[in-house]
């Protein structure tokens, strides 16, 4: 699979290259299989566990919301996807909560 992402990609097949952009690419293209939208849903549905304390749901939940964030460029944009993702962290986090 990492063979077929380099052969795939002109600027690192390069004898030019370094060792560094390289491992760089293929940790980012092999760390994390699954789309941000799967760890959105996993946010939306999670649901404090029955032994499960408040701080460990909400640490869970922070976990979560980690992953659904997107990089850019842009500070402005980065920030309001920050904030969208603060929202989203509050809102599953007192919707899956138990009890009162």
């Amino acid at each position: 699979m990492a063979l077929q992402f380099l052969s795939g990609r002109v600027e690192l097949a390069r004898d030019g290259c370094s060792y560094e952009n390289l491992k760089q690419a293929l940790v980012d293209r092999l760390s994390d299989k699954l789309p941000n939208q799967y760890y959105y849903m996993r946010l939306q549905d999670a649901a404090q566990g029955r032994d499960e304390s408040a701080e460990e749901f909400g640490d869970r939940c922070r976990k979560l919301c980690h992953r659904t964030i997107r990089n850019v460029q842009d500070e402005e944009v980065q920030r309001i996807i920050n904030e969208e993702a603060e929202h989203r962290l509050l809102t599953a986090y007192i919707h899956g909560l138990r009890g009162v």
